[in-house]
């Protein structure tokens, strides 16, 4: 009877990982998008100081409609991810987990390997993550930037070794807007007393002897 009860315990305790277990092997669900963490019962996020992964994008700037390789390097082998591209909305701003500030910028991931596929957060194909539990190492995607400029953006990702560990908030360097002029105009008075405008590049403006900078 007690052999019984056993055996019947084990298999509510199995059944009730059941859905967890097949919602991990497909990829992130939507509940995932905001936070960019995932929903495993009392998994715990690691030190990104400690990340085995890097990410790392085949370009520095971006025009709309542009695409972009993104890389993801890891010298241990892991399980699952979700990568999206989010907006930078200041210097020094980081991602944090449950407390993701930034953005979701789109774009669409327009070359995906096997064992991904996208899902949509906020328009078709802006979020990417696995499709299985294969053990994976090194991947490259294909991001296609939004038709309209989305100021500097950065890539972010989340990285699952195991049911239980687990990296958010993974970054690339930034990706600056490339349709934002690094040029702006500026004026000067002359030293007899008329106005000149001249462009000059952001945070090197330098007044010459006998000019004022307005």
């Amino acid at each position: 009877m007690q052999a019984g009860l056993q055996c019947f315990g084990v298999g509510l305790l199995l059944l009730s990982l059941a859905p967890s277990s097949r919602s991990f092997s497909r990829g992130a669900s939507h509940a995932s998008c905001r936070e960019m963490i995932p929903g495993h019962i009392r998994a715990r996020p690691q030190d990104l100081q400690r990340s085995h992964v890097t990410l790392r994008t085949s370009a520095s700037s971006y025009l709309p409609g542009q695409l972009v390789t993104v890389t993801v390097r890891s010298s241990r082998d892991f399980m699952g991810f979700l990568l999206q591209a989010r907006r930078v909305e200041g210097p020094g701003r980081e991602v944090r987990p449950r407390s993701l500030g930034p953005v979701l910028v789109g774009g669409s991931w327009t070359l995906t390997p096997p064992g991904t596929h996208t899902l949509r957060c906020l328009s078709e194909g802006d979020t990417l993550t696995h499709s299985d539990k294969h053990l994976k190492r090194n991947l490259s995607f294909v991001w296609r930037a939004p038709d309209a400029p989305m100021g500097d953006i950065r890539f972010y990702l989340t990285v699952v070794q195991s049911y239980f560990v687990y990296w958010a908030g993974i970054e690339s360097a930034v990706v600056r807007d490339g349709s934002r002029s690094p040029w702006s105009w500026r004026y000067i008075t002359r030293a007899d007393g008329g106005n000149s405008a001249f462009a000059q590049q952001e945070d090197e403006v330098t007044a010459l002897p006998g000019m004022q900078v307005g």
